[in-house]
């Protein structure tokens, strides 16, 4: 046999398979004796949530200041996830190994203690911008092809907003929220809560109510309407957000009520006379100013001091002198300037306007 008129076939035969191997790159393997296709794992791309006391959050919200950054974690939600097959395989779905995950906070590169991480966000951060890192697994399965699933780390940095604490703003004068503020009272008083704690852009945001029928709220302006009583002198003051979330709450107890006997001028004596048909008495220089002689300040615990200007309340008010209760070793008496919370000493015969207060 002459087996060389066989071997142009053969070299014809091994050029075409040769050719169409190099046109023709194949994109998955056997694997193994099974033979099935060995292709690529589905994969996710996008964002993850935080979860919440109230629900998810996503990058740049905004937190409230009762909560502490212990209450968060890693959501399982995998909406804003984009699910891929390169290999076209079917029916993808994602699951956040929430389990497996972990968040880091910081402020300003410095990671937050675990005190800090327990505490509420108002006792540290008001007003300031938290960072936190999520770290988790996302795993990624298709009802096809092999491999049916894929796991990829996840690594986030969302910003959490924690809003200024709000002040309390009263003639000019701004008071901490934990300040105490007001200890005194009279009908017509009014103050407002800055609620982002610089102006009352915000106030809209919270439906406003208080728990007190002499106590009015509008858009944050309460207004001291009535005189109290002993059982009905702490008021609380509630403002609950309209987009939702936790309501922020506002007491106050108060423990000195005025009353004047409007622009009537008296001297001393029946300035004492007249509070005395009140059921009341004068007022020391102390309860009305915290001058001493070289000026007065605004703060908590005297009716100056927390209320400043009293003219600005009303035409009842002067801002004129008005007799306190208390003597100099002179023998003169003691009155305030309403305007300024100056002291001024006088005879007693001298004619000012008169101020009463009762404890309640």
């Amino acid at each position: 046999m002459n087996i060389m008129t066989n071997r142009p076939v053969l070299s014809t035969l091994t050029f075409i398979t040769a050719l169409f191997l190099v046109s023709f790159p194949t994109q998955a393997t056997l694997s193994g004796p099974t033979g099935h296709i060995q292709g690529r794992a589905p994969t996710a791309a996008g964002g993850l949530l935080l979860s919440g006391p109230v629900g998810d959050i996503e990058d740049n919200a905004t937190v409230s200041l009762s909560q502490t950054p212990s209450q968060f974690g890693i959501s399982a939600d995998t909406t804003e996830l984009s699910l891929t097959d390169v290999d076209g395989d079917l029916s993808l779905s994602a699951v956040v190994d929430v389990p497996r995950g972990s968040l880091s906070w910081s402020l300003d590169s410095v990671p937050l203690t675990a005190s800090q991480l327990n505490q509420p966000f108002q006792t540290d951060f008001a007003g300031k911008t938290l960072s936190v890192v999520l770290t988790v697994p996302v795993i990624t399965t298709s009802v096809t092809g092999v491999p049916t699933s894929g796991t990829q780390p996840f690594t986030q940095t969302y910003r959490v907003n924690v809003p200024a604490r709000p002040v309390v703003r009263v003639n000019g004068t701004s008071f901490a929220i934990d300040s105490a503020f007001p200890t005194t009272g009279f009908t017509g008083a009014t103050f407002t809560l800055w609620m982002n704690g610089v102006d009352t852009q915000t106030n809209d945001r919270y439906t406003w109510a208080s728990n007190q029928p002499w106590v009015s709220v509008l858009g944050g302006q309460v207004t001291l309407t009535a005189t109290p009583t002993t059982a009905t002198r702490t008021v609380t003051i509630t403002a609950t957000p309209t987009a939702g979330g936790p309501a922020i709450t506002y007491t106050f107890s108060l423990a000195r009520w005025f009353m004047s006997n409007g622009l009537t001028k008296s001297d001393g004596s029946t300035s004492d006379a007249w509070c005395s048909t009140q059921g009341a008495q004068v007022p020391t220089r102390q309860g009305v100013t915290s001058d001493i002689g070289s000026g007065a300040t605004r703060g908590a615990g005297s009716l100056w001091g927390e209320w400043g200007s009293m003219p600005n309340y009303g035409s009842q008010w002067s801002g004129d002198y008005y007799w306190t209760k208390d003597m100099a070793l002179s023998g003169k008496r003691y009155s305030v300037g309403m305007t300024y919370g100056s002291l001024n000493l006088s005879p007693s015969s001298t004619l000012y306007y008169t101020l009463c207060v009762t404890t309640l």
